[in-house]
């Protein structure tokens, strides 16, 4: 049903008179190849690096995750 009042009020309205679809930018505004910065620009600007997937983890040896061992009395829980 929104299909066809989408293109009935398509069909409805005037043809654009200009889209800019067939201009072409001017020379000056051309990309030429590759974009060089130089560190102070850099600063200027925002660069973000975008990665994918989960971060990285820190790789564990054995033994690092249990907890520390308590020795001699100190480990008896005090009796009341």
């Amino acid at each position: 049903m929104s299909t066809s009042i989408a293109s009935g009020l398509f069909k409805s309205l005037p043809k654009p008179k200009y889209t800019g679809e067939e201009e072409e930018l001017p020379p000056h505004a051309q990309p030429r190849g590759p974009r060089v910065v130089g560190a102070d620009q850099i600063d200027e600007t925002q660069v973000v690096l975008r990665r994918t997937g989960p971060p990285p983890t820190e790789t564990v040896q054995d033994g690092d995750l249990a907890p520390p061992k308590i020795s001699g009395t100190a480990a008896r829980s005090p009796r009341f």
